[in-house]
């Protein structure tokens, strides 16, 4: 999914939106959130939600058509839990909920319109990593090895996350390190599933210089001389039960407020240190 950022007018442009889904919240006390109320001007939202079409509690949805008076083609409803305090694990569990909805419909993009500022003790910019992070994690496919791929998720491609108007800016901050935390997650995932005789020290150090040229990072890789003369002893140990020679390989920002600072430390494994960043 390609995401982006953007701050609607409830009693506008929300409605006037021309886009193939809205997505909006819905809680268990059988009430709508602000943007589905702005949504609601014939009251089909509400009657979905008191006929018990949908109960509202984290993770429930309902996909409605044909809703007067907006241009989306579809509204989707998300069950968000207890509207006095929207919590953490409610959203997160919505979240997932919305994303396996987003991917089986027939839709090409969408508006997330949630209460992303309203979750107990998180700011907005935590939800909009939350999105994210779920777009990625149920995108993801271990086939890189395999002759046929598995079948890439359908439905939409393209998501905007609407913010109040105050939140734009960290929230733009937020989809950036989310995206880059999540292709993060991604390498670790798919180093991860690689067999040991292919996902080799080697493999790791040759990877960590791909990401260094990439990202404009300093990079390091120690083989067994320097390994010795540090004194290593007990990670040399470790590798004297392989065939392959060991690597340490180090990557620093070379920038910013972590300045030469290591980011990442890949022995036979990975290891992350942020290096305070």
């Amino acid at each position: 999914m390609d995401f982006s950022i953007k701050s609607f007018d409830l009693k506008n442009t929300l409605n006037n939106a021309k886009t193939a889904c809205i997505v909006v919240g819905v809680f268990e006390n059988k009430k709508l959130s602000s943007a589905a109320i702005a949504l609601d001007s014939k009251g089909q939202l509400n009657a979905a939600l008191q006929s018990g079409d949908i109960s509202g509690k984290p993770g429930a949805t309902l996909l409605l058509r044909n809703v007067a008076d907006i241009n989306a083609e579809r509204v989707l409803l998300l069950g968000l839990g207890n509207d006095d305090a929207i919590s953490d694990k409610n959203f997160a569990t919505a979240t997932q909920a919305l994303i396996r909805s987003l991917t089986s419909i027939g839709a090409a993009d969408a508006i997330i319109a949630l209460p992303v500022d309203a979750v107990k003790d998180r700011a907005a910019d935590w939800a909009v990593q939350t999105i994210v992070l779920a777009a990625h994690q149920n995108a993801y496919r271990c086939d890189s090895l395999k002759s046929k791929k598995d079948p890439a998720p359908s439905g939409v491609k393209k998501v905007v996350i609407a913010v109040p108007g105050d939140a734009v800016s960290n929230a733009k901050q937020a989809l950036e390190q989310s995206l880059a935390i999540a292709k993060g997650v991604d390498l670790a995932k798919q180093l991860g599933d690689l067999p040991a005789n292919i996902c080799t020290p080697t493999y790791l150090a040759n990877t960590a210089k791909k990401i260094a040229e990439n990202h404009k990072l300093s990079v390091d890789v120690l083989d067994r001389k320097q390994l010795e003369a540090l004194k290593m002893g007990s990670f040399l140990s470790v590798s004297r039960g392989s065939d392959e020679p060991p690597k340490f390989i180090v990557l620093k920002h070379m920038g910013g407020k972590a300045k030469d600072a290591p980011i990442v430390l890949v022995g036979k494994g990975i290891t992350f240190d942020t290096g305070g960043i």
